[in-house]
């Protein structure tokens, strides 16, 4: 593939001749603020100048966070990432996005690995700014990134239950946001009027990084993760997303009765059944510049990975998305979409964490949809403690459609507005009514 890769930089323009398998210009242009704005013929030309760009700017984060997802990190910062690294194992965003990552669509196959390749040509040209613990790019990292993104909603979901059941689990960070949505009806210019304030960090996997950029479907202005190619809050010539967090309950604990004679043994409807005991090995330097190479081992009821163990009893964390990978392509379908009918066809593949979503278009539609993957759980259930484990009647019959899920299109109001809050208090005299779900 050949690429001419033109960057100009506050108006000077620096050329490069790039050897891979086509031609094709790809142009960089900073504004005032520094922001990247991306131009080039093809979705694959846009992501990979987006992949320089982002380089360019924060090489260090987006190969960090690259490691973050893998569960690596101690192998570079030392056993006080341990912890951190043994809960990816657990999770296993490495071993499922690299399994996985095959069914992701040709076509964001194609953009996660230009972009890549983008991330690839700056650290070949600048060998210098290239940290010694920088991991090899590999397409799958982006899948794993996704999946990391998000863990925290549903663990902080089933955190909260093993509280109720007098478990201490290990904090979840939470990040919140502002949204606002205005329909036509309500603003001066005619047009839907959207704005989003994350509340995020400056560092982490949360930073985001803003760009516009322009290839064939792609005509994307917005933020996205370092180390991603999709922008995940932002517009295109057709519609707007924004995001706060907020959701239904999304994962559940189970609380598995063990055998007294082997604790690797719970109880299933009256019979002793045996855990899953997976082995994988954690890295971890050490002062001296030397590695350990410490032995885990993984225990997993039918229910999920086993977080917690007390008085006879082990804890196992229901996660809804543990073999999901489709955050990716549903992201991309949402910003290329061309109407609220196919916003809503993207958002119907459940990919998405618990979020508060708005959605505004140019013919005039706003909705919103409280979004993630909800169980559907039987009745007398109680999911805001840990549920017993023993009986299958307590089993998930199924995760619920996306047309159960809290919603709203064109409200009367002619607004919307969500900093964290219940959808049922999102406007004067909701639509949305807790009754009805």
């Amino acid at each position: 593939m050949k690429w001419t890769h033109r960057i100009a930089l506050f108006g000077l323009l620096i050329f490069f001749l790039i050897p891979n398998a086509f031609s094709e210009d790809v142009r960089i242009v900073r504004d005032n603020y520094g922001i990247p704005h991306i131009f080039a013929d093809t979705d694959e030309g846009a992501a990979y100048g987006l992949g320089y760009a982002q380089a360019e700017d924060r090489l260090e984060q987006i190969l960090q966070n690259y490691r973050t997802a893998e569960g690596t990190l101690s192998e570079v910062l030392g056993p006080d990432y341990f912890q951190h690294d043994y809960r990816q194992r657990v999770w296993r965003h490495r071993d499922i996005a690299k399994k996985k990552y095959p069914e992701i669509s040709a076509k964001c196959r194609g953009i996660i690995e230009a972009f890549q390749k983008g991330v690839q040509k700056y650290m070949d040209e600048h060998p210098d700014e290239v940290p010694v613990w920088a991991p090899k790019l590999e397409p799958w990292q982006v899948v794993a990134l996704s999946r990391l993104v998000i863990w925290g909603w549903p663990e902080g979901d089933a955190g909260e239950d093993l509280k109720a059941g007098g478990i201490q689990p290990d904090p979840i960070q939470y990040h919140g946001s502002n949204e606002w949505l205005i329909a036509p009806k309500k603003s001066a210019a005619g047009v839907p009027i959207a704005l989003i304030d994350p509340h995020l960090s400056w560092y982490g996997i949360f930073r985001f990084y803003e760009a516009r950029f322009y290839g064939d479907t792609l005509n994307l202005s917005g933020v996205c993760i370092l180390g991603s190619p999709i922008i995940s809050l932002g517009h295109n010539e057709y519609l707007s997303v924004a995001m706060t967090t907020g959701s239904g309950d999304t994962a559940d604990v189970f609380e598995e009765t063990l055998n007294p004679d082997n604790p690797l043994q719970y109880e299933v409807d009256g019979e002793w059944k045996d855990m899953t005991v997976r082995k994988d090995v954690i890295r971890v330097r050490k002062e001296d510049g030397s590695f350990d190479d410490i032995e885990v081992e993984i225990h997993e009821t039918r229910h999920g990975p086993v977080v917690a163990t007390k008085d006879g009893k082990a804890y196992a964390m229901a996660i809804p998305y543990m073999e999901d990978i489709s955050l990716t392509d549903q992201t991309y379908q949402m910003m290329t979409a061309k109407n609220l009918d196919e916003a809503k066809a993207a958002l119907s593949h459940l990919g998405l964490m618990g979020q508060n979503v708005m959605v505004g278009t140019v013919d005039g539609d706003i909705y919103y949809q409280r979004t993630g993957k909800v169980p559907i759980r039987p009745d007398g259930v109680d999911p805001s403690k840990p549920i017993p484990g023993n009986v299958s009647k307590n089993d998930w019959l199924g995760i619920h459609p996306m047309e159960d899920l809290v919603q709203c299109e064109n409200p009367p109001q002619g607004y919307m507005q969500n900093c964290n809050v219940s959808p049922f208090g999102m406007m004067k005299d909701s639509p949305m009514r807790l009754a009805d779900y």
